[in-house]
Parts: structure tokens; sequence; C-alpha cells
């Protein structure tokens, strides 16, 4: 009884949660867009997600989050279709992205 109830509106709401979260990665490249940012950072970030996630693809249906290799790949794709004619700015100088980068290993 209960146990199958909430095991259904689990279920049901992740498919929701989902479609909530592609949404948003879609609003995410808008924002970076209209910001003149390179948006493929944040899908290289998403790559990185996946590559490092303790969680099986296999269980992406029982996440609340789509499988991060899957949003990458959306993201990018959503970011080269919408970003035609950009030309991007950089937001931190090369210097401050090396020691940038250096801080972080």
């Amino acid at each position: 009884g209960e146990i199958l109830k909430e095991s259904v509106r689990i279920l049901s709401s992740t498919a929701y949660d989902r479609g909530l979260e592609s949404e948003a990665d879609e609003q995410a490249v808008e924002y970076l867009l209209a910001a003149r940012i390179d948006p493929a950072a944040f899908g290289d970030f998403l790559l990185r997600l996946s590559q490092d996630s303790s969680l099986s693809s296999a269980a992406e249906w029982i996440s609340t989050h789509p499988d991060s290799e899957k949003r990458a790949l959306d993201v990018r794709r959503h970011a080269i279709s919408s970003g035609k004619g950009i030309t991007f700015r950089s937001v931190l100088s090369a210097s401050v992205w090396d020691t940038l980068q250096r801080v972080a290993r």
C-alpha cells in the first residue's frame, strides 16, 4: 500500500525533475550567450562530472538529475544551435585562469 504509493510518487516526480533540470540547463546557456560567454565550459564541467561520478548511467532513471554526460551533450548542442554569430568575450585574463587552474589541482 503505502510503500507502493511512495515509490510511484518518487518515480513520477523524478521525470518531472529531470525535465526541469534540462530546462534550467537551456536557460543557463541562454544567459551565458546573452552575456557573450562561451557556454562550452559549462558543458565541459558537466562532462567532467559524468567521468567522476560514482553513479552509473544505468541508474539515471532513478536519479533526480539527468546523467551528466547527456546534460553536457545537450548543453553543447543548444549552445551551438543558439550561439551562431556571437563573438565571445574573455571573462578571466590568461594569467588569472592559469593561477586558478594551478590552485585547483
